[in-house]
């Protein structure tokens, strides 16, 4: 069966530690290019991770592969402006959440991809998590139970890895800059929103 082939946009923090070097230990998948704006933190991670082409952005990377998926670990105010041509590109993107700042600009975004037959999946959300089902569960029963008392306040702790609890150890950074770039602005109304809310609560 041939590899999947998976191009990254994005190599920085979470890009490079959270999903980078693990991609690259899955016999199914071969990183195949990476597309990284600051070019000499580029070819360091190409170099430790062994990925044969590396394009200075997600346009000369769509223009010079075939991709069967894209990992775009972005910052979320990014997705509105870089996703639309992700999908174009290709078949399966990935990204963390919140797919974007307004919900507006979410049912674009869902919208478009479907419009050109790209799924998009947005990472590891806890809500569908079968832990935090369980914990739901339990604390719904122990609120209609009352056996607590009036619950005010629940905290819940999972493993994030090594990648986290361990400060991004081994995180490769030449030091260059990225420029400033396009990002979805805020939400208009989000200070009316939030005066509506709390004067009701």
């Amino acid at each position: 069966m041939a590899k999947v082939r998976i191009g990254f946009v994005g190599v920085g923090g979470m890009g490079q530690m959270a999903h980078l070097r693990n991609y690259v230990t899955i016999d199914e998948c071969d990183v195949v290019a990476i597309a990284e704006l600051r070019s000499q933190t580029a070819e360091l991670v190409a170099r430790r991770y062994g990925i044969a082409k590396v394009y200075a952005d997600h346009r000369s990377m769509l223009a010079g592969e075939k991709l069967d998926g894209i990992v775009a670990s972005q910052p979320f105010t990014r997705h509105a402006v870089l996703l639309p041509e992700l999908y174009k590109g290709t078949k399966f993107v990935f990204t963390e959440k919140p797919l974007a700042v307004a919900v507006g600009a979410g049912e674009k975004l869902a919208q478009q991809a479907s419009a050109a037959g790209c799924t998009h999946m947005v990472g590891y959300h806890k809500r569908s998590d079968p832990a935090t089902m369980f914990a739901k569960g339990l604390i719904d029963q122990w609120k209609a139970s009352k056996k607590f008392g009036a619950l005010r306040y629940v905290r819940v702790l999972m493993p994030s890895g090594d990648w986290v609890a361990n400060g991004f150890i081994g995180l490769l950074s030449a030091g260059d800059k990225a420029p400033a770039l396009d990002c979805e602005g805020p939400i208009a109304d989000m200070d009316e929103a939030t005066a509506n809310s709390t004067s009701h609560s």
